[in-house]
């Protein structure tokens, strides 16, 4: 098993990313998602 899942995503895809994980009975692993941006969402700027 790999030291670190890298998901290409935020919060979202990192969560159904680990909830697919899990359910496929693999060892917890550090994850981590990539997001585009940081800060307030588009809509609010």
């Amino acid at each position: 098993m790999p030291h670190l899942i890298v998901i290409d995503g935020g919060k979202g895809q990192l969560n159904a990313a680990s909830e697919a994980l899990q359910a496929a009975g693999c060892p917890a692993q550090p994850r981590i998602g990539l997001a585009k941006r940081f800060g307030a969402p588009l809509s609010a700027r």
